[in-house]
């Protein structure tokens, strides 16, 4: 039986972190832009538990805590991506949502999206990978949760009074994305200082997208986001020389948080991993 399913990768223009005063657990609010590159999982039985990216083997800390807690017996993973690892594109969740929905079908575990959603968010909490990209990658399209809830509870952005909305497939024109480097999203996580700049900064963000409400265009997005990267503390050097030249030719960016990656609407000629990409409007899926 061959099964196979996909995840989008995930690029967050802006967040905001708190702790949810019952469970203690992180939680996010922000707005994110699945991508129609993303992770494609397969499995087959095998003598131990293996996780393999793009042919190579390797260790994916949330893949590893699913198999621990689905997997009735062992099973080699295999993953495959264009994305890069540490970049800011939401692999830990890709690559764990993509791994429970294989192994949900193969051993007819009968668990529905939202167990399985709520296991994968687990385990992105447990490793200090994320916490907002495994919400929006399950529904893919453009999620903008402007209020902090519990897994499951969202809000979609959407430009209902234009044809060409932003979750439309349709609806924005192709925009790229730019890899300069890793950043550790652990690090800022795990940082007072860090967290309270980015939460100042992304209050304003998510207030800011929130008032222009069902009306926002693709270019309120963008600019709202470049605000939210000079402002939240996370700017590289990098990221902020390619977004000025690009704004000098008339160009839109932002930084993708947590990455040293910036999206655009022109490409960023001198940097040699470049590539030009659109939305993926469906979210995580059984192919």
């Amino acid at each position: 039986m061959s099964i196979k399913s996909f995840s989008p990768g995930s690029i967050t223009a802006f967040f905001q972190i708190d702790k949810d005063l019952k469970t203690g657990m992180p939680r996010s609010a922000g707005l994110s832009i699945n991508l129609r590159e993303g992770v494609t999982a397969s499995l087959r039985e095998s003598l131990d538990t293996r996780v393999f990216w793009n042919g190579k083997s390797i260790e994916i800390p949330t893949v590893s805590s699913v198999l621990k807690q689905l997997s009735p017996s062992p099973v080699q993973i295999e993953l495959e991506s264009p994305l890069p690892i540490g970049c800011g594109f939401g692999i830990s969740a890709a690559a764990a949502l993509s791994s429970v929905f294989v192994l949900n079908e193969y051993f007819q575990l009968g668990k529905t999206k939202e167990e399985l959603e709520k296991i994968c968010f687990l385990a992105e909490i447990e490793h200090g990978t994320g916490v907002g990209d495994v919400a929006a990658q399950m529904y893919g399209g453009i999620v903008h949760r402007y209020v902090f809830g519990e897994v499951g509870q969202r809000s979609h952005l959407q430009d209902l009074n234009h044809p060409q909305g932003l979750n439309h497939p349709q609806g924005v024109n192709d925009f790229y994305c730019s890899v300069y480097g890793p950043i550790s999203t652990k690090s800022v996580l795990q940082s007072p200082v860090a967290l309270d700049r980015v939460n100042h900064a992304g209050l304003k963000a998510i207030e800011q997208m929130k008032q222009k409400g069902t009306h926002s265009t693709w270019e309120d997005l963008m600019d709202v986001s470049w605000i939210f990267s000079k402002e939240c503390g996370l700017l590289t050097p990098e990221v902020e020389r390619a977004a000025e030249k690009i704004k000098k030719k008339n160009g839109k960016a932002f930084m993708i948080m947590i990455g040293n990656s910036l999206v655009s609407t022109l490409p960023d000629e001198d940097c040699h991993n470049t590539w030009k990409t659109n939305i993926d409007p469906q979210g995580t899926r059984l192919l």
